[in-house]
């Protein structure tokens, strides 16, 4: 087996897959941790946390040669908390 990999030439790759897309992406994150301590007692002590992950995410095909790369995906992690 040959231990370096190479790319084809253009000329033995089928046409099908000869588009080199452009492609244009953006993304926001938003994360919200909150922790807190309450002291119940002199050896006891109750800690609990809460924490929110959301991601929105844009891409777009700016080459018109592959559209099932533009889309919009929101994702919103389930709110955790633990006590």
């Amino acid at each position: 087996m040959d231990r370096h990999w190479r790319v084809p030439a253009a000329s033995s790759v089928p046409r099908q897959y000869r588009y080199a897309p452009s492609i244009w992406g953006h993304h926001q994150l938003l994360r919200l941790l909150c922790v807190d301590a309450l002291d119940l007692t002199d050896t006891l002590t109750l800690t609990a946390g809460l924490r929110i992950n959301a991601a929105d995410i844009v891409t777009r095909d700016r080459s018109g040669t592959a559209a099932e790369l533009t889309g919009t995906h929101a994702t919103a992690m389930p709110i955790r908390w633990r006590v």
